[in-house]
């Protein structure tokens, strides 16, 4: 297996390790809740409306280069009511509302 191949596998296997491990803390943590993300061509935003803590959005995206492959990028941590936005340069190919 080519590794820019293993590592885009590695990569996403990472995120959604993440992402589950981010949405499943225990009741004695808070946590932002009612969280939706959104997406408007290559922005991608979280949003959470109730609870404490912070939230973020990570996004995987395709590069527009083709030689740099697939990469990751996370947004600014945000108190609920407030909007985390990242901007890639690319393709997203998957986002999730990591919560803390």
């Amino acid at each position: 297996m080519p590794l820019r191949k293993l590592t885009g596998t590695f990569s996403a296997t990472v995120l959604l390790t993440a992402a589950v491990l981010a949405g499943t803390a225990s009741a004695a943590h808070a946590v932002p809740e009612s969280c939706t993300p959104s997406i408007n061509g290559h922005t991608v935003s979280s949003n959470c409306t109730a609870g404490t803590g912070e939230h973020a959005i990570y996004v995987y995206f395709r590069h527009v280069n083709p030689m740099v492959g697939p990469m990751s990028i996370q947004g600014p941590w945000e108190p609920p009511g407030r909007t985390s936005t990242v901007s890639v340069p690319g393709t997203p190919l998957g986002w999730w509302v990591l919560r803390r």
